[in-house]
């Protein structure tokens, strides 16, 4: 996986994003959204660890519709993280249902690569924080983008993918509070030894946890058995 970091105007680290990588060249190719979220969230916290990876400043998580609506975010402790709604995801009743119970759980929300369409007026009432990519828009876009999110009190705006002072310095003019972007730090990659569980155990996992009918008590019994398994559960 990947890290990248996050700045306030004083250029001061306000976080990391972490970032799914589908190798060791520091790009991702992501086919499956779920998928890229589900190991960035189990290399964070079961192999690198989260202290490893952003200290105490929070982690910045993709999630999908599916990791919103399904509520897979919930184990992620809310103190530690933003969860970012990735640009895909649409403003229906079920979403912002999500939405508004992850706020009442303490989570901040940001939305990712952000397009404005008044459709999405009642979700930016929910963020936190609205990331605006700044790479192939002119000024004017920008500062045009920058006074309807002011529309929201209390909703911040994150200049991101910034690659030039130029670019930096007109942000910071037009009043964003973040910034994220080659111009101030490129991903750095982090990676660590995985320990593998074991194959069969993993199978009888799968099978059990897909039989309605499972008792608690038999999971234990499966995780017991598998060193690696039960250290990242652990972790």
């Amino acid at each position: 996986m990947a890290r990248q970091p996050i700045f306030d105007a004083e250029l001061t680290v306000q976080g990391y994003e972490l970032l799914f990588r589908s190798g060791a060249d520091n790009r991702a190719l992501v086919v499956d959204a779920e998928a890229a979220t589900s190991g960035v969230i189990l290399t964070a916290f079961t192999e690198i660890g989260l202290s490893r990876l952003v200290g105490d400043r929070p982690a910045w998580i993709n999630i999908s519709r599916r990791f919103l609506v399904e509520d897979y975010a919930m184990p992620l402790p809310a103190h530690q993280v933003v969860l970012e709604i990735l640009e895909d995801v649409e403003a229906d009743e079920e979403v912002l249902a999500a939405a508004r119970r992850l706020r009442r759980e303490g989570y901040s929300l940001a939305l990712d690569d952000f397009v404005y369409s008044s459709a999405y007026d009642p979700l930016i009432e929910l963020a936190d924080i609205v990331k605006v990519e700044v790479l192939g828009r002119s000024t004017a876009e920008l500062a045009q983008i920058a006074a309807l999110i002011r529309r929201f009190p209390g909703t911040r705006l994150l200049a991101e993918k910034v690659e030039t002072h130029e670019q930096l310095a007109a942000c910071r003019d037009m009043g964003f509070d973040l910034f994220q972007g080659y111009v101030l730090c490129k991903p750095q990659m982090m990676s660590e030894r995985s320990l593998a569980p074991a194959s069969l155990g993993r199978l009888r996992m799968i099978s059990e946890v897909l039989d309605p009918t499972v008792e608690f008590e038999e999971l234990v019994e499966i995780v017991g058995r598998d060193l690696a398994l039960s250290y990242k559960l652990l972790r």
